[in-house]
């Protein structure tokens, strides 16, 4: 028994570091000896969700369900939800998020979930009447903001999205995603230069995502800001190195700039870099000809 406390101490000390795959030897050898050993199993739980072993961590908080009381089974299921969401069982993952509000009424983060799932299995009003509940419980609620942008979105509806991402970004200001889907509802509404500032903002919430800085330069491109679309697809270029795309866009700045000879230079690049764009070929064939 004193090895086993000792094992327990250890493995949570593991976790705190970030040791994941020795915490699960512990947590293993516990709760192998000691099967209804309840605060291993969720530790075990955890350990396989942060490595992503994710039918083993279904099957630990399946069996951690069986272990704890009534009052902890909403904390256990919001966990567990998130698993079965991973796996795209959606319909398993609404149950598991819907006894998570049951248990916690004031969540609106549970009310969320329970609302993506619906949306997930095609159920669209079911899970807007969920995100509208949270919002009852947390006006400032960003996740259900985002979750109707994102409905509003999906339905070509772009000025009434880019108002939900707007309360999304008011209440989460460093909240990258939603500065994104905000842009391409503007750039959808043909609202490019307010575009460009919302991608700004996401790529200064995410300045590591690539996706945020093509669309920035796309919507620069566009506009014809030449210099700001160099740059921007410039910066993205460097992000990704491997990546043919970013110089793309950076060649088809200097083609509307006049610059025809670095367009050839980058697009050739392009070239031997494996680009599939029939584009590419488009450009360099126009300045050839």
């Amino acid at each position: 028994m004193p090895g086993l406390v000792r094992a327990h101490r250890r493995a949570r000390r593991l976790v705190r570091k970030g040791r994941w795959e020795e915490a699960v030897t512990l947590f293993e050898r516990v709760t192998t000896s000691r099967p209804a050993h309840a605060v291993a199993r969720h530790g075990l739980a955890n350990a396989y969700r942060h490595l992503g072993r994710m039918d083993e961590a279904l099957a630990a908080y399946d069996a951690l369900l069986s272990l704890v009381s009534r009052d902890d089974r909403a904390e256990v299921q919001a966990e567990r939800g998130e698993v079965l969401a991973i796996l795209q069982q959606f319909d398993a993952a609404r149950e598991a998020f819907q006894e998570w509000a049951d248990g916690e009424p004031k969540s609106a983060q549970a009310r969320v979930r329970v609302g993506d799932t619906l949306v997930m299995l095609g159920r669209r009003e079911e899970g807007e009447a969920k995100f509208r509940e949270a919002l009852r419980i947390d006006p400032s609620h960003s996740a259900a903001h985002f979750a109707l942008g994102n409905l509003s979105f999906d339905m070509g509806r772009y000025s009434r999205s880019e108002l939900d991402y707007r309360k999304a970004v008011a209440s989460a200001p460093d909240f990258a995603e939603a500065w994104y889907c905000m842009a391409l509802a503007q750039y959808r509404g043909l609202k490019r230069d307010a575009a460009v500032d919302s991608c700004r903002e996401a790529v200064r919430s995410d300045p590591d995502c690539l996706t945020y800085r093509m669309l920035l330069g796309k919507c620069l491109l566009e506009l014809g800001r030449l210099p700001e679309a160099v740059e921007a697809y410039t910066q993205a270029a460097e992000l990704a190195p491997d990546d043919w795309r970013p110089l793309a866009g950076v060649a088809a700045a200097y083609y509307e700039m006049d610059d025809h000879a670095q367009a050839v230079r980058i697009l050739l690049r392009c070239v031997r870099m494996g680009a599939d764009d029939p584009m590419v070929y488009y450009y360099l064939g126009v300045i050839y000809n």
